[in-house]
C-alpha cells in the first residue's frame, strides 16, 4: 500500500497566509506537465507497491484545464493502474468549479474533491486575497454533488483576525447544511516571510489571542460532533468512514511518491524532496532535482511520535516496543507522566492526547522525543 502526490504549484493570486511554494499563473504550461510525467517514469520504482491512493494538489490543481487532468491520469495509470486506487483528490478552488468542469473531472475518475474555501464570509475572503465569493463558495459545493460527486471535503480557517465565536459558529453552520462528508478546519497561523506576517508587523491586522484560538478549536470539535462529523486528526473531521484515506496514511507512515516542484516522497526509510524552483525543476536533469536523506531510527521514532499525536489514535505503545525498543523505558517514563498531568489517556494499548493535550501537542511531542 503507497500514495501517489502530484504537485501543481500554480496560483492566479496568492493568498495571504500561504507559505507553500508556488508560481503565479492563469494557467498550467504543457512544459510542466510533460516534467511532471518524466519525472513519474524516472521515478516509478521509489515505491516497491501499487499505489492505492492518489492525491493531486497545489497550488490549484484546478488551473488544470481537462486536457491536462487526462493526461496525467492516462500517464499515471501506466505506471499505477488507477483501477487499485480506492481514492483519487482532486483540490480545487470555488471559482475554477463549473458545472461542466465537475462533470470533466468526474468522468475522467476523480472520485474525492477537495475544495479550498476557507470562509463563507466575503470579507474574510477579501482579506484572506481568495478569489472567490461567499455565493460561489456554495454553490461550488452544490455543483459538485449534481456532477456526481458523494465525496466532497471543505477547508475552512477559524481565528481569524478579530472572529469572533459566534461568527466562526455562523461558517460551521453553514458548512454542515451542506453535503459535503469531510471538514478541514485549520487556524490561521502567521508563518514567516508571508503576506500576513508583514500586515501583522505592520500593524495593519492583529493575530487572535491564543485563549480565543483555542476557545474556537474545542468549540470546533464539538458542534461538528453533534453534526455526527468524527474528530480524527488535530485538523480533520468527517462523517463516519469518510476520513482521507491518502493523508491519513501520511499519519500511519505509508510509503508515497510525491512529484512536482518541492513535493517529498518517503518510502518507508528514506525521506527525499524536490527543488522548490519551478525553472530549477523543468530544466534540470531528473537525476538532480531531488536530495534525499536515510532516515536513522531516532529519526524515525522521532517521525512516529510526531505524526501518531496528529491523530486521535495516538500512540500504539506496542509500535514502541516493538519497532524502537531503545527508545521504550524513556517513553514509558515521560508518558506516565503525561497520563499524570492530564494531557494524555490510555485506549486499549494506546495513548491518545485528551482535550487539555490537544492544546499543548508540541510541548507532549517535545517531552517523549
Amino acid at each position: 500500500m503507497s500514495g501517489l502526490y502530484l504537485h501543481i504549484p500554480f496560483c492566479k493570486r496568492r493568498c495571504i497566509y500561504c507559505d507553500f511554494y508556488s508560481s503565479a499563473s492563469k494557467s498550467v504550461s504543457d512544459t510542466y506537465i510533460s516534467r511532471l510525467i518524466e519525472e513519474l517514469h524516472y521515478k516509478r520504482s521509489f515505491i516497491s507497491d501499487k499505489a492505492t491512493t492518489l492525491y493531486v494538489g497545489g497550488g490549484t490543481p484546478s488551473l488544470l484545464t481537462l486536457s491536462q487532468v487526462d493526461k496525467i491520469l492516462t500517464e499515471s495509470d501506466k505506471i499505477f493502474p488507477l483501477s487499485a486506487m480506492s481514492e483519487i483528490t482532486f483540490e480545487s478552488n470555488p471559482d475554477d468549479l463549473t458545472f461542466d468542469y465537475l462533470k470533466g473531472l468526474k468522468d475522467l475518475g476523480i472520485n474525492r474533491l477537495s475544495i479550498g474555501i476557507q470562509s463563507f464570509d466575503d470579507d474574510y475572503l477579501h482579506l484572506l486575497s481568495r478569489r472567490h465569493n461567499a455565493l460561489q463558495a456554495q454553490n461550488s459545493v452544490w455543483d459538485a454533488n449534481k456532477a456526481g460527486f458523494d465525496n466532497i471535503s471543505i477547508d475552512l480557517m477559524f481565528a481569524l483576525p478579530d472572529m469572533t465565536l459566534a461568527q466562526w459558529e455562523k461558517t460551521l453552520a453553514k458548512a454542515v447544511l451542506l453535503p459535503v462528508k469531510h471538514i478541514s478546519a485549520y487556524l490561521l497561523s502567521q508563518e514567516p516571510d508571508t503576506m500576513l506576517d508583514t500586515m501583522v508587523a505592520k500593524g495593519l491586522i492583529a493575530m487572535p489571542k491564543e485563549d480565543l484560538a483555542l476557545t474556537q478549536f474545542d468549540f470546533t470539535e464539538d458542534f461538528l460532533r453533534n453534526h455526527q462529523f468524527i474528530h480524527y486528526e488535530t485538523s480533520s473531521y468527517c462523517k463516519q468512514g469518510w476520513e482521507s484515506k491518502h493523508n491519513s496514511n501520511y499519519w500511519k507512515r505509508v510509503p508515497y511518491l510525491g512529484l512536482g516542484a518541492s513535493a517529498h516522497s518517503y518510502n518507508g526509510t528514506m525521506r527525499q524532496w524536490n527543488v522548490s524552483n519551478l525553472r530549477d525543476y523543468i530544466s534540470m536533469p531528473l537525476s538532480e532535482i531531488s536530495q534525499s536523506e536515510t532516515l536513522t531510527l531516532r529519526q524515525q521514532y522521532e517521525e512516529y511520535i510526531m505524526l501518531s499525536l496528529r491523530t486521535m489514535a495516538g500512540i500504539d505503545v506496542s509500535v514502541i516496543r516493538n519497532e524502537f525498543p531503545t527508545f521504550y523505558k524513556p517513553f514509558s517514563q515521560q508518558a506516565e507522566r503525561q497520563i499524570s498531568l492530564g494531557n494524555l489517556c490510555r485506549q486499549g494499548t494506546n495513548l491518545v492526547p485528551t482535550r487539555q493535550g490537544q492544546h499543548l501537542l508540541n510541548l507532549i511531542i517535545v517531552s517523549l522525543l
